[in-house]
């Protein structure tokens, strides 16, 4: 069985807790009895989130949201999403660091990343963040439509049942 981390607490500076990652089994959920696809958003943005939340909502698709690239990781390894949108700047780290983590996980690097950037100069970005593993870029803000016909190059995106 593949290993990629549990969390336990450990104290920090002043009293603060901050997590521990160590190796524990992977695979809590059974992507066979599950046909819809998981999208998972990184963002500390809320806005871009939940943006992200009313364009995928007509969708067929389970919406996963992190704000933060610890939350991203312990998420992505309990619930196995089928497609990751990142910020290229998360909290505890950035968003290359959560494409690196992947890459470096035999049982996680076939999920694709779509890298999402507002960064001003998006094609050094492009460029930068392409190399290290990332599947697609995105330039924020980023219209509804073009999201879309991205991320449906990696999931299917169906309609929901009325």
């Amino acid at each position: 069985m593949t290993s990629v981390f549990s969390r336990d607490m450990g104290f920090g500076l002043m009293g603060h807790s901050f997590a521990v990652l160590s190796p524990v089994p992977l695979a809590t959920v059974d992507r066979n009895k599950t046909k819809t696809p998981r999208l998972m958003v990184v963002d500390l943005d809320v806005n871009f989130v939940e943006s992200q939340r009313r364009v995928f909502r007509p969708y067929d698709v389970d919406f996963l949201a992190a704000f933060n690239s610890k939350q991203a990781s312990w998420r992505i390894a309990t619930e196995k999403p089928d497609l990751i949108i990142s910020d290229t700047q998360t909290l505890y780290g950035d968003g290359q660091n959560l494409v690196q983590w992947l890459q470096d996980n035999a049982a996680l690097r076939s999920i694709p990343v779509i890298v999402a950037s507002s960064e001003s100069d998006t094609h050094d970005i492009r460029c930068q963040q392409m190399q290290p593993g990332a599947d697609d870029f995105v330039a924020k803000p980023v219209a509804t439509d073009q999201m879309r016909q991205v991320v449906g190059r990696y999931i299917p995106l169906k309609l929901k049942e009325r």
